[in-house]
């Protein structure tokens, strides 16, 4: 695998004396001049975590400041709709997941940005995917035997997510329209920290989760995991089936994240693919990969175009599910 190398440009004689660091930057501008990273989350948390990671890396390829601003908020909006319509030059990214860029087209009529039109992809940072879990009092013991019991025991079961349109939410709707399930959703919209207490204790039956943060429950024995919604097994959690292995093959979902620049950058200019060649450096080095691993995530390095083609279809396939299940944010 070829380095993507730094290069030092010096300027012309007479002009400003500040060099330009990075093939990337050396086509946007001088690297005293900081990129601006826009992340639609608050500050804390693993989201912002894995934003600002891929921000230190891109800083010390850079040689320049990649300044972080938390926009949190209106699932995602507030950040998209903040950094619609800036200069298309490289400098102001946009750390894009499964909301912003999939999910919102079909959660909102009114969408005040335009997913495709207003950004150019960079390239995929990483994606995690869920586990189906279950209390440990729970009568059923597998994937196969919460399937069975739902469908003996229509509308008994009732699974928590963290809000309508999250995640864990739309994975629970595809099941119950790929099985022909009922089983109530129910929201919780502010944090786990009831979540989790409610589904150890069974007040809730069920919940797609993302592996970090769960993950001492079920050494304990207090929560079980059914199955990983991946092709898979995870490091750390061998012990986990894949849905395929658990009876259900084909049931993929996973969360997302991806950066891009906001505007539209002019493909002439390769401004785009030389920020993704950088992108792609930081997420193939051994500290990013180890770091991603102790989360559960998965690395993922793309090019802007092949990111570009896997929102698309991830567009569509959550459109189905949305429609499907009539949810709507409106």
């Amino acid at each position: 695998m070829n380095i993507y190398r730094r290069q030092l440009i010096s300027m012309l004689p007479g002009a400003a004396a500040a060099a330009c660091l990075g093939p990337a930057l050396s086509t946007l501008a001088c690297a005293d001049e900081p990129v601006r990273l826009v992340i639609p989350f608050p500050a804390g948390g693993v989201t912002d975590a894995v934003g600002r990671k891929v921000a230190d890396g891109l800083r010390e390829l850079w040689g320049t400041m990649v300044l972080v601003e938390n926009r949190g908020g209106g699932s995602g909006i507030v950040a998209a709709n903040a950094v619609k319509g800036v200069p298309a030059d490289g400098r102001t990214l946009f750390f894009g997941y499964a909301g912003t860029h999939a999910a919102n087209a079909s959660l909102f009529k009114n969408l005040p940005y335009n997913p495709v039109a207003d950004f150019t992809p960079i390239g995929m940072i990483a994606d995690t995917a869920l586990l189906i879990l279950a209390s440990a009092s729970a009568p059923y013991k597998d994937l196969a035997g919460l399937i069975a019991y739902a469908k003996a025991n229509p509308g008994k079961l009732s699974f928590a997510t963290t809000g309508i349109g999250s995640p864990s939410h739309l994975a629970l709707e595809w099941l119950k329209a790929r099985e022909g399930l009922s089983i109530t959703s129910v929201p919780y919209t502010s944090s786990l920290a009831q979540l989790v207490p409610d589904l150890i204790s069974g007040r809730t039956d069920g919940y797609f989760a993302a592996p970090l943060g769960v993950t001492q429950h079920m050494k304990t024995g207090k929560l079980r995991a059914l199955a990983l919604t991946a092709d898979a097994r995870l490091p750390g959690l061998e012990e986990v089936p894949t849905t395929a292995e658990a009876g259900l093959p084909g049931f993929l979902y996973s969360s997302w994240f991806g950066l891009l620049a906001a505007g539209k950058i002019p493909a002439a200019k390769a401004k785009a693919e030389a920020m993704s060649k950088d992108l792609q450096t930081v997420i193939r080095s051994a500290a990013f990969r180890q770091w991603c691993q102790e989360r559960f995530m998965r690395p993922l390095p793309t090019t802007g175009a092949e990111f570009a083609s896997f929102m698309a279809k991830e567009t569509e396939f959550l459109r189905q599910i949305i429609v499907t299940a009539k949810v709507t944010l409106d």
